[in-house]
C-alpha cells in the first residue's frame, strides 16, 4: 500500500491514443481493486499546472506502468514521464513496470536499451492477467481479494438474436447497458433505438400476444444486423441486480447489455460495471 512517503501506488505514464484502449480500462481496473493510482484523468483539475501535477505524481508514486507503443516513442510528455521514473530507481530498486503495445523487441531497444533488458508485459496478455501481475508486484497483501473478485466477473456472451434478447428481458426485473461513443448520426441513432427497444421489452411484454413477440425478435434481429453492418456488436448475459427498498437490499434479476465496436474481444460485467477488453492491434 502507499506508504508515508508515497501518496500513490503506481504512476501510469501513456500516450494519448493508448488511453481508450489500455490505460483507461487499467487505471479504472487497478483503482476499483484498492490500488492508488496516478492516472491524468483522476487527478487533473480545470487550473492545475500539468507540469508541476505529474511531477507531484511522479516523485510520490512508489512504482511507474510505462505502456510503451509507437504513440509513445513519438510523443515529449511521456518520454519526459520515463526520465522522471527513472530518476526513482537511483537506490537500485526496480520501480518502472513496463507493459509493450504493439511494439517489437528491436524497438524497444532502439529506444531505450535498458527498458529492452526488463521483464515486460505485453497488451496480448489481456487486461486481467496485466492487472493480476501488476497488483502481485505493488500490492501483494490484496492479490488473493484481487485474483477472488476476477473469478466473479461475469462474461457476456455475443448475440445476433433478437429472440434471445427478448426471452432474457422478459425475465429481467431490471436492464443495465452501456455502448461505447458512436462516430456518427446515424450511429447514434441505430445504437440509441436499439437500447430503448431492450429497455421497454420488460413493460410490454406480456401485453403482447404470441405473434407480436415473433414479429418483434424479427425486428431487433434486424436492428442487430444493422449494427454490425456499421462495425457493431450486441453481447448480453443474465446478471445478478439489487435495489435498496425501505433501507433493505433487495435482490432481482438482471439483463446486462451491451453494444460495442466489432473488435472487442470480450466484455465482463461486475456490481453493475461494464470492463470491456479489446483485441491488440497487429
Amino acid at each position: 500500500m502507499a506508504d508515508q512517503d508515497h501518496k500513490w501506488d503506481v504512476f501510469i505514464s501513456y500516450a494519448s491514443e493508448d488511453r481508450a484502449e489500455l490505460a483507461g480500462p487499467l487505471a479504472e481496473r487497478l483503482a476499483s481493486f484498492g490500488v492508488k493510482v496516478w492516472f491524468d484523468k483522476f487527478e487533473l483539475r480545470i487550473g492545475d499546472s500539468l507540469r508541476e501535477r505529474i511531477d507531484e505524481g511522479l516523485s510520490q508514486s512508489r512504482y511507474g506502468i510505462v505502456i510503451l507503443s509507437p504513440a509513445f516513442f513519438s510523443k515529449h510528455y511521456p518520454v519526459r514521464e520515463l526520465n522522471g521514473l527513472s530518476q526513482l530507481e537511483i537506490n537500485g530498486e526496480k520501480v518502472l513496470l513496463p507493459i509493450w503495445k504493439d511494439v517489437s523487441d528491436q524497438e524497444v531497444r532502439k529506444f531505450s536499451p535498458p527498458l529492452a533488458d526488463r521483464v515486460a508485459l505485453t497488451f496480448d496478455r489481456g487486461i486481467d492477467v496485466i492487472t493480476s501481475e501488476i497488483v502481485q508486484k505493488v500490492r501483494p497483501d490484496i492479490l488473493e481479494d484481487v485474483k477472488k473478485r476476477l473469478a466473479e466477473h461475469i462474461s457476456l456472451h455475443k448475440t445476433k438474436s433478437g429472440h434471445e434478447i427478448i426471452r432474457a428481458a422478459a425475465q429481467a426485473n431490471m436492464v443495465t447497458h452501456v455502448n461505447e461513443d458512436p462516430n456518427n448520426a446515424i450511429e447514434v441513432k441505430l445504437i440509441g433505438e436499439f437500447l430503448q427497444g431492450v429497455e421497454e421489452i420488460a413493460d410490454v411484454h406480456d401485453l403482447m400476444t404470441v405473434e407480436q413477440r415473433v414479429q418483434l425478435g424479427v425486428d431487433m434481429t434486424q436492428e442487430i444486423e444493422r449494427l454490425a453492418e456499421n462495425g457493431w456488436s450486441v453481447y448480453m448475459a443474465p446478471v445478478p441486480a439489487s435495489i435498496v427498498l425501505s433501507g433493505k437490499k433487495v435482490k432481482m434479476k438482471g439483463l446486462a447489455v451491451a453494444v460495442v465496436r466489432s473488435d472487442c474481444e470480450s466484455i465482463t460485467h461486475r456490481e453493475d460495471r461494464f470492463f470491456i477488453y479489446r483485441k491488440p492491434n497487429n
